[in-house]
Order: structure tokens, then C-alpha cells, then sequence
């Protein structure tokens, strides 16, 4: 996680009484009740609804768009193979892919 996130996530939790860093009068939020939050957010700032899933594969392509490698981003995933990673969750923009054959073609000089 990065230390950013930690650090609010951190500060969060000591003006918490409960246990849990994120909670619903000490008990814990279910995935249903983010996701029903994700909907309603996004309904709000009035962007075209697309599943809470679409956050862990725009999460996948950010990730190695800034560098990291596949295995890593493969474990952070809980995938085993990082072939599962890059078949599934990676839809790598044209930008980017310009940007590689660029870097490719400075070697090329």
C-alpha cells in the first residue's frame, strides 16, 4: 500500500473506537455496502456506471504503466501465474504502447 494511503489510513483508525479502520458503529461495512457506495458516487458526478470490478482492472493497468512488473502486480492481485494477470486485468492503452516503441527507438539510434 502506498505509504500515502497508510498514513491517512493510520490516522483514521486513532480517532476510530472501533476495531476496524473503516466500520458502520464498530461493525464491520460488507463489499456490498462499498459497492452500493461506488454506484451512488458515480451516479452523483454523473459518470457512465461501470462495475466496482472495473477499479481492480483499471488498478492493474496503472500499476504497469508506472513500472511495476508483472510479478509483482501478479501477487498485490493474489493471482498465482502472472500470465492470469495480463490476460485478465491489463488493457494496455495506445499512449502507453507509443510511448514503449518510442523508448525502443532510442536504443535504436
Amino acid at each position: 500500500m502506498p505509504k500515502r494511503i497508510l498514513a491517512i489510513l493510520k490516522e483514521h483508525k486513532k480517532r476510530s473506537k472501533s476495531e476496524y479502520v473503516v466500520s458502520d458503529n464498530g461493525k464491520p461495512i460488507y463489499l456490498r455496502s462499498y459497492q452500493r457506495t461506488f454506484e451512488l458516487l458515480l451516479k452523483k458526478l454523473n459518470i457512465p456506471h461501470k462495475g466496482f470490478h472495473a477499479l481492480r482492472h483499471t488498478f492493474a493497468t496503472r500499476a504497469l504503466e508506472c513500472g511495476m512488473d508483472v510479478k509483482t502486480l501478479a501477487d498485490i492481485l493474489g493471482h498465482k501465474n502472472p500470465q492470469i494477470t495480463l490476460n485478465r486485468y491489463v488493457h494496455s492503452l495506445m499512449d502507453h504502447k507509443r510511448m514503449m516503441m518510442n523508448k525502443l527507438d532510442k536504443l535504436l539510434q
